[in-house]
């Protein structure tokens, strides 16, 4: 047996250089990256996107078909249309893309994460370099970044994870965990790709929400003209309600099921209008969150617009109403009667999987 034979073969395997790809229909082109930060509106934008592709190519944007287009264009969450969350990917997809426009909008929030965490080390800048330079097809690269105010923004977060990430913790609890602030390292990326020559655009959320399609496109360079088709659901992905937060907690500690069923995935996407619920915090991790928070907010406002600049607004009395009322009820109480149909509701649809 001849064992040189193996070596060589890995070889050739793994090292084995992709081909160029074909080269599209236009020469050079502009690709746009709308990469986040989650719970910045980026399923809204992500359904206007969706619904108006037409009208964006007649604008000379392109925007690629997403495989979750059914649910964006009916106004549900989606992961918008870049291919994947990986930046090498996505650079690559959009020099295959065979288009006669010169720009060319991906739109995919958890690529922030992927960033950040790419440029975190030398090795990943310089990948991160060559993945730009490369020369099959030229890219002028745009990032497109929705920031928003930390507390707001924490608070959001906690909802999307008691929805879709099994969190029975209260409100003041999780405040106090590395989830509920901004990804370490975003204030120093945003000047490092700078630095190296990519347009870096930063929208503040919570100054523009009501007008959240217009200041997109303004800051995209993109004309706000004509007729723009809007979501059938007004309220993209909406937070829970004081109520619908509580049994949410409640059915997260029950094993063998999906309980995000119950509201994300179901409820929530048939019922929009809602009252959103008071956050339920004291004033001791209120200011236990702005001294951990502060160093973050102080690094980004060095790298923003004074127009798009991070605040930390003061404490609200009603937060700790709220939090008074939270403790009076309980949550997880053996003898509660929501405890009791949570657990019967869970039995059934463990039961009958398909019962709607």
């Amino acid at each position: 047996m001849k064992a040189s034979r193996w070596p060589k073969a890995l070889f050739v395997v793994f090292f084995r250089r992709e081909p160029t790809p074909a080269p599209p229909s236009a020469s050079s082109s502009e690709l746009m990256l709308h990469i986040g930060l989650r719970k910045t509106g980026s399923s809204y934008l992500q359904s206007m996107f969706a619904l108006n592709r037409e009208a964006l190519a007649q604008l000379g944007v392109d925007y690629p078909r997403p495989a979750s287009a059914a649910h964006a264009e009916a106004g549900l969450t989606s992961s918008g249309n870049a291919p994947s969350r990986r930046i090498h990917k996505v650079l690559r997809a959009a020099r295959k893309v065979d288009t006669p426009l010169e720009r060319i909008l991906y739109s995919r929030e958890q690529l922030s994460e992927e960033v950040v965490q790419l440029l975190s080390s030398s090795n990943g800048r310089a990948a991160f370099k060559e993945m730009l330079e490369f020369k099959g097809r030229p890219l002028r690269v745009v990032f497109f970044i929705v920031i928003r105010d930390p507390l707001e923004w924490a608070f959001s977060k906690y909802q999307q994870s008691v929805k879709h990430d099994r969190v029975t913790a209260s409100l003041n609890d999780w405040l106090s965990s590395d989830a509920a602030l901004f990804q370490e390292g975003l204030a120093e990326s945003v000047a490092w790709l700078r630095n190296n020559g990519v347009d870096v655009r930063i929208l503040n959320y919570s100054r523009h929400k009501n007008t959240l399609w217009a200041s997109s496109l303004k800051a995209l360079s993109i004309p706000n003209v004509g007729e723009w088709v809007e979501p059938p659901i007004r309220m993209v992905n909406r937070s829970l309600t004081a109520g619908e937060l509580r049994i949410q907690r409640i059915a997260n500690s029950l094993e063998g099921w999906e309980p995000e069923e119950i509201f994300a995935n179901g409820f929530l996407a048939r019922n929009t209008d809602a009252p959103r619920g008071i956050p339920a915090l004291t004033e001791e991790a209120y200011e236990q969150f702005v001294r951990r928070a502060t160093p973050l907010i102080d690094a980004l406002n060095d790298v923003v617009a004074e127009s798009e600049r991070l605040e930390l607004g003061p404490y609200d009395p009603a937060w700790s109403q709220a939090f008074e009322e939270e403790q009076r009820n309980g949550v997880f109480l053996d003898d509660s009667a929501l405890n009791a149909l949570i657990k019967s509701l869970r039995d059934r649809l463990v039961k009958y999987p398909r019962y709607d």
